[in-house]
């Protein structure tokens, strides 16, 4: 998004003939003439005054609501900031663009500090109410007692949480089939009462829960500190819940827990109440859809998602909510227990949502130091690895030795809160909330399919992969299209290597058994000789899930593949065709040739870098 335009907001002057002349600055003198007023003590008539805007000047409602004037608090005199003593309102002037006229303008003597009214004064620093807490309404008088309880569980406190979160309806929505909406009734210190959570399924436990803890965190922005950080109830809650931690810190920037403030908040749950007038062309328009053979977009255009909140639909992911909404959860308090260990300028996201975090999915974006140092633990780990080991988990057990997942969270734009570097404590705590992981399933892994990401995300993707494909897709893809590339390599090798002994790639692999089931959907001894593996099971896993293959299109692969095999049956004696030059092949070269293509430390050898099971 490019920067906001920075300019001056005209002045406005009427003339006594009648009309306004609008000038970009003016002098005390001038100013305090057309107010008939002396000017305040301190300031010098040859004051120069002007007002700085950012946006646009023209005159127009805003996007979120509201009125069309703007208020002006701070003006510029002698390129110096200074209050006025009221805030002063623009009008619309000429070529309907903002205006700020100088009768509104009302300077405080030089050097006096503008009076902060009693309201605001107690929004901002409360009214000092009893027991380090600060007054207000709806603030959740009772949570306040379980808060003080130092040996309040999370349960308590969500217990607790429960009486101030209410199913109600919406006046200016309808809530959709299989949706539920609740309200949270505790407001936050800057934070208004009444915040929606929404979900979809056939409880509202999931909004409930999101409410509770948005609950929590409005109750706890009440404390009587200037540092919430500092407040001894504040740090107590990293130990029992760092959502609450998170939820309190968001409050006081006036943002709700989850999801997005203001307009389209609620529009996955809900659907607007229409008048009669937009209910007959909502009506006309389904019809006509009807009649064209199209699917009628009752509830506005469809916006490609970057949440989890949201996400297509399709391929099954609507059946796994309950472990998305909790990588949700698990993001929430990672990054609260990243901020609360010094961690700035960093949220714990879903794989792909972020830009800026790509690098944690695609190692080629990052710097070729750290490309390096990748490069050697992964071959360290296939070096290093026990018989029952993966590369995997060993890998990950060696970059968090080296605190490799600091070095990505740092190129992706996270700092610490002082100093240039990560402390070692630091480093500690992502190491422990942040893991290496493989796109591929069952634990398959190569260089080029690793990935970077919450710990919690990474064990739930192992038996949901929806959670990579659902804002990660492409570069689950890339994984995908490279472990086929794998396997292409390793056949065609494998065959090299069979043609070179003279050998029929078909009648040596008879000692191969393979069941009834795995030959169903393509599977043959040679798919699990040339992929590497030693289980039909595991050869089958490669075919029926990587390949990617549904209805029609998987069933004419299959049909090709066994043509493919019952045409290779009739010529099943038949030696394969070799050059007499590859007949005279020495076996020194056979064996070099055997050895290149089975070595585990180079990644350029795609088939033998794969540590498949």
């Amino acid at each position: 998004m490019p920067p906001k335009k920075r300019g001056l907001l005209p002045l406005q002057f009427a003339l006594k003939e009648g009309g306004f002349k609008e000038v970009r600055q003016a002098t005390m003198a001038e100013i305090h003439k057309a107010k008939d007023e002396a000017v305040p003590a301190g300031w010098n008539d040859t004051d120069v005054v002007k007002v700085e805007w950012t946006g646009s000047l023209d005159w127009k409602k805003p996007r979120r609501g509201g009125p069309k004037n703007r208020g002006i608090m701070r003006v510029i005199v002698e390129e110096e900031a200074h209050y006025l003593r009221d805030t002063a309102n623009t009008v619309k002037g000429n070529n309907k663009k903002h205006v700020l006229p100088v009768t509104k303008m009302h300077f405080l003597p030089k050097g006096e500090k503008r009076k902060e009214s009693e309201k605001a004064k107690a929004k901002r620093l409360g009214t000092k109410g009893s027991g380090g807490w600060l007054q207000g309404t709806d603030c959740g008088p009772k949570l306040r007692e379980v808060f003080e309880n130092s040996e309040a569980t999370k349960d308590d406190l969500l217990a607790a949480a429960d009486q101030y979160v209410r199913p109600r309806p919406h006046s200016k929505y309808n809530v959709k089939d299989d949706c539920h909406l609740v309200q949270c009734g505790v407001g936050g210190r800057y934070l208004g009462v009444g915040i929606y959570y929404g979900c979809v399924g056939s409880t509202d436990a999931v909004a409930r829960a999101d409410a509770k803890i948005q609950a929590l965190g409005n109750c706890l922005s009440w404390r009587d500190t200037d540092n919430i950080e500092k407040d001894p109830i504040y740090k107590r809650m990293k130990r029992v819940c760092p959502a609450i931690q998170a939820a309190a810190r968001l409050s006081l920037l006036k943002k709700p827990y989850k999801g997005k403030k203001g307009a389209g908040r609620l529009d996955k749950f809900t659907v607007t109440v229409l008048t009669a007038q937009e209910k007959a062309i909502q009506a006309k328009y389904v019809k006509e859809c009807g009649e064209l053979g199209r699917k009628p977009l009752v509830d506005g255009a469809e916006v490609p998602s970057r949440s989890f909140n949201d996400v297509d639909g399709g391929e099954g992911r609507k059946n796994h909510a309950e472990a998305i909404e909790g990588v949700r959860q698990a993001d929430a308090e990672t990054t609260a227990v990243l901020y609360s260990a010094g961690i700035r300028n960093h949220e714990a996201k879903a794989p792909g949502e972020l830009v800026a975090q790509d690098v944690f999915c695609d190692f080629t974006k990052a710097s070729a130091d750290l490309q390096k140092e990748v490069n050697d633990a992964w071959r360290r780990a296939l070096r290093e690895k026990a018989e029952d080991e993966k590369a995997l988990d060993c890998f990950d057990r060696i970059a968090t030795e080296e605190g490799l997942a600091a070095r990505f969270l740092s190129e992706a734009g996270a700092r610490p809160k002082s100093g240039e570097a990560f402390s070692e404590e630091q480093i500690r705590v992502i190491g422990e909330h942040y893991g290496f992981y493989s796109f591929l399933v069952g634990g398959s892994a190569a260089l080029r399919t690793l990935v970077l990401c919450a710990r919690y995300t990474g064990d739930a993707a192992r038996n949901e992969p929806h959670i990579w494909t659902a804002l990660a897709g492409d570069f689950y893809g890339l994984a995908i299209n490279y472990q086929q590339y794998c396997v292409i390599e390793a056949s065609m090798r494998y065959g090299m290597r069979l043609r070179r002994e003279g050998k029929s790639a078909r009648r040596h692999s008879d000692s191969v058994p393979v069941s009834a089931e795995d030959s169903a959907v393509g599977v043959n001894a040679d798919t699990i000789r040339t992929a590497g593996v030693l289980s039909a099971v595991r050869a089958r896993a490669i075919i029926g899930d990587l390949l990617i293959l549904e209805g029609k299109r998987r069933a004419s692969y299959i049909a090709h593949l066994r043509q493919v095999l019952d045409d290779a049956e009739a010529d099943d004696d038949a030696a394969a065709p070799m050059e007499s030059s590859e007949r005279r092949v020495s076996v020194d070269e056979s064996s070099s040739s055997d050895d290149s293509s089975s070595s585990e430390e180079e990644d350029e050898a795609p088939a033998a870098a794969m540590d498949v099971e």
